[in-house]
């Protein structure tokens, strides 16, 4: 609310829900996969969006998209249209559950198929932790001259 109190979320969704968050890297689409479309099926839900580049006016957003698996036990099918001039479809199954991957356009060919406790390929790799300073962090302090 404009001029409120700061209000603080709390996630409290069931613990037998499962997600998956993937970060697409265009090649000859864009490099963020703006526009590209995501599909996905784990059990019986079958669900997709569109990967959108923001939100409103002077704001910032998470690039990566956290698809809803429910209690599904393995993600099933991923299925991202990549934006044009791409137009590239990449087709995944048996993805890993309750992480971040990074999928990269083109990088391999369709229909990969994995489990989590195999040796990922090359081309899907996790995302890295990413550590946010806080304001007391030393390391953010600049030195003045």
């Amino acid at each position: 609310m404009n001029g409120g109190a700061p209000v603080l979320l709390k996630n409290v969704a069931a613990a037998e829900n499962h997600w998956l968050g993937i970060r697409l890297v265009g090649k000859k689409a864009n490099p963020d996969a703006i526009g590209a479309k995501i599909s996905w099926q784990a059990g019986g839900l079958k669900r997709s969006r569109l990967k959108v580049g923001g939100g409103s006016y002077l704001s910032s957003h998470d690039p990566r998209e956290v698809l809803a698996l429910a209690s599904a036990q393995k993600s099933t099918n991923l299925k991202i249209r990549w934006p044009q001039p791409s137009g590239r479809v990449d087709t995944f199954t048996d993805l890993p559950l309750d992480r971040y991957i990074t999928i990269v356009e083109g990088v391999e060919s369709n229909n990969h198929s994995f489990s989590a406790a195999a040796n990922i390929p090359l081309w899907l790799y996790y995302a890295p932790d990413i550590r946010v300073p806080r304001a007391n962090d030393p390391s953010r302090r600049r030195s003045r001259r």
